[in-house]
């Protein structure tokens, strides 16, 4: 289980960039139009609350393999 953890943290950290250019993009789109920050506004906040679930999410279970992990394959 700890093995699928790394490899989703791996992945994660791969994103990261990619959602700090999307939200940069989206910040962008904001400022600069009114007609479209209506649209975009929402999806920003979803997605920034998405992104801070999956964070939070695997920061616990990787917590939890690095204190049980050792001690489940005993």
């Amino acid at each position: 289980m700890c093995g699928v953890l790394q490899t989703l943290q791996d992945e994660h950290d791969q994103l990261v960039s990619k959602v700090d250019t999307v939200r940069d993009t989206a910040i962008e789109v904001i400022t600069h139009s009114t007609r479209y920050s209506k649209t975009v506004e929402p999806q920003l906040t979803l997605l920034n609350q998405r992104w801070q679930e999956v964070t939070s999410r695997l920061k616990v279970q990787l917590h939890f393999c690095s204190i049980f992990g050792a001690r489940m394959l005993e």
